[in-house]
């Protein structure tokens, strides 16, 4: 949007320096906006000046904006933090911030990578901000806006280029549009009697006009809007209705005064932060009507049109995207309007406000066939006092200036071998430039630092080896101490560096490294020890070939240390920080040590120990270490950390190839901090029984993380564990698992003893015919498991010792069991999709409570086991609810072959009570399975049913009901189709259902040769109401319904066969309004 000001008076030709106040004077906006102008416009300078352009800063932020690829079913490109400079402008991305192609808070929906090769470049511009976009408004003014704000927006563009490398030219060409405007005679009135008037402005008011390019194109194409105060004139949208064809608009604010307000008939745009930042116009309408008393606008038109961006669904996002209705003046009588309110750009004269006021505009283009953009803007004043306007020349455009600059190259980019090359200035360290003391080999290192002077200086090492007798002791400030090129090498004993307490803003880069460490010590090759801002890059750190061992980088009550894109090789750890050293960075570091000899494979690649504050671990690759990254105290003992909030993303880890158990296992990456975040991590797990991730704080987000190992290990390893599976430790909380991608010959994702752990979205596919389980909670109260992909596995969704475990909305196919749990508590299994599990579909044993099975679609469940379970329970010390279940092909394989075996489609052993309800057991082929197998649609039987005898006629029964209400079942049966069991446990003890339910069912039975004592239905209990079920066999000779002797109402059915076993009772009559259907 844009301010409500007087006039722009910054001209850069004039050489003003500053703005001076004098007492007693007015301070105008313009002036104070000059002087920002002004002040603004040096920095700009003295950034080219300084930094040259684009510009980065190398010492401070080297990586800034360093485009890297993020790898993953849907590649990505990423932006490192820091600030870069394009022609003065400073775009920055904040530490804390992680900015991806896909996820740019300036870009909301950039179009999707291209294919093959491609030029990455960055665009930078200025928006200007009113209180209608920013937070400015101040309760105690009362709601009256005071200033404005700019704010520097910058988007990142992927434009396929073949055979694409660093500098091209980036970016669409400038606008070409170029405004003259001019005070005009007005017409000579047609009264001869008066005196026509002078030239020149003649309106009554000191205007400041706005003229915006609504619509790019070239020059008779393009259209624009105008506006007699800079279209300073807005409101937020808050509510946005259809009204019959027209659009209602609910907003903050109709007007200040009668005058700066919106009005019947008024041309508006209205538009929001979405349609401004993908660079798209807004749309016209014309306000047909205005309700004061209840701040709404009625539209002439419906908005937003057809094949346009929509506009926020709700009243929070519209909101959120700032929109807002901003009104023009394109009511003058002097202009032509098109049916959008719209003026064409033409290159004659064009008038502009109402007859009389003398003002009149003319658009050209340069360079000659060149296009307008879209918000291309010019602002002129026009003062009464001297009927003056600002007179442009084929001035180009005040904005919208955008800057581009290229930020890299990419090849291949969606094939197998995408590489980004970035195209940032290398820095120049060439002779000896800004060298304060120069060592050649043979000088002492330590003799030149302390030669520093006092504000301390740079220390130039010249490539070649440089013998280290002692320690190098850094223990003071600003010292820099780098390699004059790549070749510059100290050897010697560890440590060959220390850089100790009292050392402050200390850098090391562009050395080589190579100690002798003793193995299996904490001796570091370079030590850092109670220092302050030392920053260590681009060294190479490594031992001896024959003995490697130490640490390649040991620090210890550091504060803000970095370390930069160093390699490391033969040690036994890579880097360790530890002993309280806050905000470590440790970014882009390659660490190798070898994945097959044992004597190259280091203990841990990164190991953060006790730091006080978070750490930030980006960007790194571990490859041949037992452990990846571990942030612990001790990595080879029970997980305990306090770095609390501590980052591990974007890294790349192969682990060592030893196999180990418990504490002794590899481990890709290793959290123990609270409110962790493990997020966009490649991890190759190399070993047996080995760990991708293994995540033991509180509070961790564990996202976008991919996971692997090869098919060809001895033992399959683990991918996610939540937990800690030692005998110390106490239970994490609330870990949130989400969208990683598991693959190869490992277990998926396990927890142990683990509160309310979310795992969603995550897709594990596994190597088949191997034993693995997909996600297994442990010992886990109130985990949710859902809208999972799981393939392959031999259990894929498992439980045990659980308290609500939450199993929905997952989706298995070609697993063993689909889902099993145990000893749960409360578990609900809901609107999972399994296919193809060949043991089983979903079965639960042992749970206490009422156990949910509901809206789960089971298909080609237990192909391979030798009796087929879709849904199954065993041991329910509660209610079992099985509701709108769908069971299809129970023990018929995918390809429609039916293995010999029995199939159950829902089935229940010693359950104390049930509801079965609204569920379809069926075939796609009901006459595909043997008559002769033993299958069945339900069978189910109850836990207890015991009788108290207290004398001659007098006795007391206890027991639990059974309600089979509603469902469908279609399926074969030798026996029967639906079937109830007991089992005698003592004189007055049966394992059975007390009461039973049974109605509405619809049952078709595929029958064999009937007999005098089978039934379609066969039912056991002590009591039963049967009513309006429909139960039909292929058979005639079977019956329909065998009751076993017990009583009960039983009416208004619908069935094939007759009843067997049914006992009546007074005074009802027998079998009330039941037939037989023939």
């Amino acid at each position: 949007m844009s301010g409500d000001y007087s006039r722009d008076t910054f001209e850069e030709l004039r050489r003003y320096a500053a703005l001076r106040m004098q007492q007693g004077r007015v301070l105008l906006d313009a002036d104070f906006n000059e002087m920002v102008d002004i002040l603004k416009t040096r920095i700009e300078k003295l950034s080219l000046d300084a930094l040259g352009n684009p510009g980065y800063s190398l010492q401070v932020s080297p990586g800034a904006f360093e485009v890297s690829l993020v790898p993953g079913p849907q590649p990505d490109l990423a932006l490192s933090p820091g600030r870069v400079y394009v022609d003065g402008k400073m775009a920055e991305i904040f530490d804390d911030e992680t900015v991806t192609y896909t996820g740019q808070p300036f870009y909301p929906e950039p179009p999707d990578l291209p294919v093959g090769d491609a030029a990455v470049y960055l665009e930078l511009w200025e928006e200007e901000l009113t209180w209608v976009e920013a937070p400015l408004l101040d309760p105690a003014l009362g709601g009256v806006d005071t200033t404005t704000r700019l704010r520097t927006n910058f988007r990142l563009h992927v434009e396929g280029v073949q055979a694409a490398e660093c500098g091209l030219d980036v970016g669409p060409p400038p606008s070409a549009g170029r405004l003259t405007t001019r005070a005009v005679a007005v017409p000579a009135p047609d009264d001869p009697c008066i005196l026509p008037p002078g030239t020149g402005y003649r309106a009554t008011e000191n205007r400041f006009y706005r003229v915006e390019v609504h619509e790019a194109g070239p020059l008779g194409t393009a259209r624009f809007k105008w506006s007699r105060d800079n279209g300073s004139i807005v409101s937020p949208v808050r509510l946005m209705a259809d009204n019959g064809g027209q659009t209602e608009l609910t907003v903050d604010r109709i007007g200040r005064d009668p005058v700066l307000r919106f009005s019947p008939g008024d041309w508006v745009t209205v538009t929001d932060d979405h349609r401004e930042w993908m660079d798209e116009p807004g749309e016209m309408a014309r306000v047909a009507s205005i309700d004061e008393a209840a701040g709404t606008i009625l539209l002439e038109s419906a908005i937003p049109q057809a094949g346009t961006r929509a506009f926020g669904a709700n009243s929070d996002e519209l909101e959120a995207r700032h929109t807002r209705i901003q009104k023009w003046d394109q009511t003058g009588a002097t202009n032509t309007l098109d049916p959008e309110g719209l003026i064409l750009t033409g290159p004659g004269p064009i008038p502009i406000d109402d007859v009389g006021v003398g003002i009149e505009i003319e658009f050209s283009v340069d360079p000659a066939g060149g296009n307008f953009r879209r918000g291309d803007y010019w602002t002129f004043w026009a003062r009464t006092a001297t009927a003056e306007i600002l007179e442009l020349t084929d001035a180009p455009p005040d904005g919208i200036e955008r800057h581009y600059v290229q930020l890299a190259a990419a090849s291949d980019l969606g094939g197998p071998n995408p590489v980004v090359s970035n195209c940032r200035p290398v820095e120049d360290t060439s002779g000896e430039g800004c060298c304060t003391v120069i060592v050649h080999p043979g000088d002492s290192i330590q003799a030149a630092i302390d030669a520093l002077p006092p504000q301390g200086g740079c220390v130039c090492i010249k490539a070649g080896q440089h013998t280290v007798p002692d320690t190098i002791t850094i223990a003071r400030a600003n010292v820099h101490m780098h390699g004059e090129s790549p070749g510059a090498i100290l050897r010697g004993a560890a440590p060959l560096l220390r850089i100790d307490a009292g050392s402050a803003a200390v850098r090391i880069d562009t050395l080589d490294f190579v100690g002798r460490a003793p193995i299996q010590q904490l001796v570091g090759i370079v030590e850092v020890q109670g220092a302050q801002d030392v920053t260590i890059a681009d060294c190479r750190i490594e031992g001896f070939t024959d003995i490697g061992g130490g640490v390649g980088i040991l620090a210890t009550f550091a504060t803000r240390l970095t370390l930069l894109e160093n390699q490391i090789a033969r040690t036994n750890f890579g880097i360790v920080v530890q002993d309280y050293s806050p905000r470590p960075i440790i970014r882009g570091n390659t660490l190798s040590f070898g994945a097959a000899q044992a004597a190259d494979t280091a203990d841990v690649g990164i190991w953060v120990g006790d730091v006080i504050e978070p750490a930030m671990i980006d960007g790194n690759t571990v490859s041949g270490a037992h452990l990846g990254i571990v942030v612990s105290r001790n990595p080879f003992g029970a997980p305990v950390s306090i770095a609390r909030g501590t980052s591990v993303t974007d890294n790349l880890i192969l682990t060592g190839a030893d196999s180990g158990q418990g504490d002794q296992a590899a481990l890709g990456i290793d959290m123990a901090a609270e409110y962790g975040i493990v997020r966009g991590n490649v991890v190759l797990v190399a070993a047996s029984n080995g760990v991708g991730i293994r995540v033991t704080g509180s509070g961790c987000l564990v996202n976008g993380n991919i996971l692997s190992a090869p098919r060809a290990l001895e033992l399959p390893a683990f991918g996610i564990q939540l937990g800690y599976d030692g005998e110390t430790g106490s239970a994490v909380a609330d870990i949130r698992v989400s969208d990683n991608q598991l693959d190869g010959r490992m277990h998926g994702i396990v927890t142990l003893r683990a509160v309310s752990p979310s795992i969603t979205g995550n897709t594990l596919l596994a190597v088949e015919g191997v034993p693995v389980f997909g996600i297994l909670a442990l010992d886990t109260p109130q985990a949710t498991i859902s809208d999972n992909r799981i393939e392959g596995s031999f259990v894929a969704l498992g439980g045990n010792a659980g308290r609500e475990t939450r199993i929905a909305g997952n989706d298995v196919s070609r697993a063993g069991a689909g889902v099993l749990l145990f000893n749960d508590l409360r578990p609900t299994v809901s609107d999972n999709r399994l296919t193809g599990c060949t043991a089983l579909g979903a079965v639960a044993a042992l749970t206490l409570g009422r156990t949910e099975f509901s809206g789960n679609r089971v298909a080609n469940a237990g192909v391979e086991a030798p009796r087929a379970v879709a849904l199954g329970a065993f041991g329910i010390f509660g209610e079992w609810h099985v509701q709108g279940n769908e069971v299809l092909d129970t023990g018929v394989a995918p390809d429609g072959s039916n293995p010999p075996n029995e199939a159950w489609g829902i089935w229940g052993d010693l359950i104390l009570q049930a509801r079965v309800e609204g569920n379809l057991v069926t075939y796609a082929d009901p006459f595909s399975r043997d008559v002769t197998r033993e299958d069945r649609a339900l069978l189910m039987r109850g836990l207890l049913e015991v009788r108290f005898v207290f004398g001659a006629g007098e006795r007391l029964v206890f027991g639990y009901p059974v309600q089979i209400l509603g469902n469908n079942f279609s399926g074969n049966g030798a026996g029967a189709l639906v079937q109830l069991l007991d089992l005698p446990l003592a004189d007055q003890i049966n394992a059975r259902f007390e009461r039973v339910f049974f109605s509405d069912n619809y049952c078709l039975h595929v029958a064999g040769d009937g007999s005098d004592n089978r039934a379609t239905v066969d039912l056991v209990g002590r009591g039963c109401t049967v009513t309006g079920n429909q139960v039909k066999a292929t058979n005639r000779g079977f019956f329909s319904f065998n009751f076993n002797g017990m009583r009960g109402p039983f009416a208004d059915n619908v069935t094939s066969g007759g009843t067997l076993g049914y006992a009546p009772f007074a005074p009802a009559p027998d079998g009330q309004n039941n037939f037989i259907l023939v």
